[in-house]
């Protein structure tokens, strides 16, 4: 058997890459989108890769919108998740 030397890439199919990160224990990513508002007010969203949950899409929202940050964000909307 040939092993590839270290300067040839080894092209990973979407297939051998799924198999793959299935045997390193890798899960698929899942994100869920959240509108953030502020009052009324819409303050755009974020898109976590972990939590999901209403408390941590305001904490994000807080920490991550600028406008969430000068108005201070009161709630979020979820939106979808992929």
């Amino acid at each position: 058997m040939e092993f590839p030397i270290q300067s040839q890439p080894i092209l990973r199919t979407t297939k051998t890459a799924k198999i793959d990160d299935a045997m390193l224990g890798v899960r698929p990513s899942r994100h869920s989108t959240w509108h953030c508002y502020a009052g009324s007010w819409y303050a755009g969203f974020v898109r976590l890769w972990w939590g999901h949950t209403t408390g941590d899409a305001l904490w994000a929202c807080n920490q991550w919108r600028k406008e969430c940050q000068d108005w201070g964000c009161t709630h979020a909307k979820r939106s979808i998740i992929v």
